[in-house]
């Protein structure tokens, strides 16, 4: 709407229960999703506000009784732009927790989450740099997930730095409710080797006090562009997730990624 700069969104989705693929779980059930957003801008485009709502209904035929799951999802967004100040953002989402119940097991956990953030960038002779703070709140009960992990509190401080051929990051986090407080600090370099091959990799240690555990986490990587070819992205990853024992599991991940750009 050109008179008052206002843009709405929209989409709706079908799948059938015949609809087939390799890397849906989708066989003998069907999911309609469809969603609506509006951005408005205010005060000569600083400030905007971006709300939406998303349903999905999900209906699975393969069960002994025909199974369906309705969920509703809203969000509010504000963000701040102005020349020279950092920017500030400001929402309310739905949110997933991803929880190990065992060895390869895994479950989701849907609840809703307040998220605030503040980002400045800056320039200090050659090097770039971003300061990002981060709150998320969670708003889960612990009968949500009958899980100790519930309505926590989660801070991020993160500092990077661009130099040269090098990308330097470094943050610190702290997740508490009222049963535990998980600490965590990290550092990653990440370097421009030729035009053809970049390689990085970092640490992270983070501490629990309730249980008290501690544990140290890695990350690696590295992407080659091949001339005629595409790019080959590999990553090696050890980090953790949420567990049942009160404590947070390890866990080992990688992954091979081909980009080509036609």
């Amino acid at each position: 709407m050109p008179r008052t700069s206002t843009v709405f969104t929209g989409m709706f989705k079908r799948l059938g229960a015949n609809f087939q693929s390799f890397s849906l779980y989708a066989s003998g059930s069907g999911q309609s999703i469809w969603m609506i957003q509006a951005e408005q801008p205010f005060f000569s485009r600083q400030l905007t506000l971006t709300g939406g709502i998303r349903k999905n209904v999900y209906t699975s035929l393969m069960e002994g009784a025909m199974y369906r799951s309705n969920t509703t999802f809203k969000s509010l967004q504000a963000t701040f732009r102005r020349k020279r100040w950092p920017v500030l953002s400001a929402g309310y989402f739905p949110s997933v927790q991803i929880i190990r119940i065992g060895e390869g097991k895994y479950t989701e956990q849907l609840f809703n989450s307040f998220n605030g953030t503040a980002s400045y960038m800056f320039d200090r002779g050659a090097a770039s740099f971003v300061s990002m703070f981060t709150v998320n709140k969670f708003f889960n009960q612990r009968g949500d997930s009958n899980f100790v992990y519930f309505n926590s509190t989660n801070m991020m401080l993160q500092q990077s730095m661009d130099w040269n051929r090098f990308t330097f990051t470094a943050g610190a986090t702290l997740s508490a409710n009222s049963d535990y407080r998980i600490y965590g600090v990290e550092g990653d370099v990440q370097m421009k080797v030729t035009r053809w091959l970049r390689i990085g990799g970092g640490l992270k240690h983070v501490r629990q006090t309730d249980p008290g555990y501690s544990a140290t986490g890695f990350t690696g990587n590295t992407t080659v562009q091949i001339p005629f070819i595409g790019e080959i992205s590999l990553l090696a990853e050890k980090s953790f997730v949420p567990g049942m024992q009160r404590k947070l599991e390890e866990v080992r991940t990688g992954r091979i990624t081909y980009t080509k750009v036609f």
